[in-house]
């Protein structure tokens, strides 16, 4: 299954402890803009993505490259192919927090559901890029579901561990696989890593 969008990879700047047990949803600008690197698949990847409208309900955000817009929560968070929140960040934001979450999805003539269990399970400091942050981390296990147009069906295990700092308004670090589970083929078949490598956050 190849149907997961990037979800963007972030690193806060600092180094005390977060000074918040609570921290609220981010307050975005328009103008915003943050540079990411990592490997998707094994195959290397690199995008910007800055703030071009902020909204009511919805933030606008533009992906350097192919100039596409995207849609985003006020949290950050992408939408699913029903136009449904994925919640992988839920503020306010606390240790020992916990969530669950689905994703419906199509790709590559495959469709199915990620049914996703988050977890903040501590706060710690991590390294992204040339800088080290203070950051929430934050666990995503579960299910995906998968049929093919040729009527075959697949499920799959889910594994993501990700960092979100509160600095940079962001999640900052992403390291995520999606495993087969029969039991003579457990391979993985999506693999997804990337941090942040460069963020400019605009003034009021």
């Amino acid at each position: 299954m190849k149907g997961y969008g990037y979800i963007a990879a972030l690193v806060v700047s600092g180094s005390s402890a977060l000074a918040q047990t609570s921290v609220p949803v981010a307050e975005y600008r328009v103008g915003d803009n943050w540079s990411f690197s990592g490997t998707l698949d094994g195959r290397k990847i690199e995008y910007t993505e800055t703030v071009t409208g902020v909204f009511e309900n919805v933030i606008s955000v533009r992906t350097e490259g192919g100039g596409r817009v995207h849609r985003r929560s006020r949290s950050m968070n992408y939408y699913d192919v029903q136009g449904n929140e994925i919640p992988f960040v839920r503020f306010p934001l606390t240790i020992g927090a916990s969530w669950e979450g689905v994703q419906d999805w199509h790709s590559n003539g495959y469709s199915g559901r990620n049914r996703f269990d988050f977890k903040v399970v501590g706060e710690e400091q991590v390294r992204a890029g040339d800088e080290t942050f203070q950051a929430f981390k934050i666990t995503a296990d579960g299910w995906q579901s998968s049929n093919a147009v040729t009527g075959s069906k697949q499920d799959a295990r889910i594994s993501y561990v990700y960092w979100y700092a509160p600095a940079v308004k962001r999640i900052v670090k992403f390291d995520g696989e999606v495993r087969n589970t029969l039991p003579y083929r457990r391979e993985i078949y999506w693999e997804n890593h990337y941090q942040l490598t460069r963020y400019v956050l605009a003034t009021p």
